[in-house]
């Protein structure tokens, strides 16, 4: 009869034996042994490459806003590829009267120059909150001037009488 195999092993104690010797023994790789390490050299210890410091002399060269780079004509397509539709600029406004309404042009670029108005407002509130921080008078002064800036003024003229009666 044969002998039932052990649930253990699927092969036999002497083929496991025989396989075992002719693997290589396994010795363990030694202790790194930690360098000294000196303060003047920051060397990383992963693999990130550091580069020297270096000062850089000069000017920033300008940064041009998109008022500066285009001409008339061409903030005027810029506008009207940026805020008017397809079906807006072909089918919807495609007759005006002069008197009554405004251009596609005329719109979009009025729609160009409220967003850069609230892009510049949002900017000189950030200012504004870091001088809040630091010089609450010139935070003050600017506030006053930002608001006489960007006040939205009709081209109707001034009332005559400034009080209520």
């Amino acid at each position: 009869p044969v002998a039932p195999r052990s649930a253990a092993r699927a092969v036999s104690p002497n083929i496991a034996n025989m396989l075992a010797a002719s693997m290589p023994s396994y010795n363990p790789p030694p202790p790194p042994t930690e360098a000294p390490e000196s303060e003047d050299r920051d060397e990383p210890r992963n693999q990130i490459i550091r580069l020297p410091e270096m000062i850089v002399e000069g000017e920033r060269p300008p940064v041009f806003t998109e008022r500066e780079i285009h001409t008339k004509k061409g903030l005027a397509e810029l506008a009207m590829s940026r805020y008017l539709s397809e079906v807006d600029r072909g089918v919807l406004n495609r007759f005006r009267l002069p008197v009554i309404g405004m251009s596609n042009e005329e719109r979009a670029l009025e729609q160009f120059r409220e967003d850069e108005r609230l892009r510049n407002m949002a900017l000189t509130q950030e200012q504004i909150e870091v001088l809040r921080r630091t010089n609450p008078e010139e935070a003050a002064r600017l506030q006053e001037t930002a608001h006489d800036t960007f006040i939205r003024r009709d081209n109707l003229p001034p009332p005559t009488v400034l009080r209520r009666e």
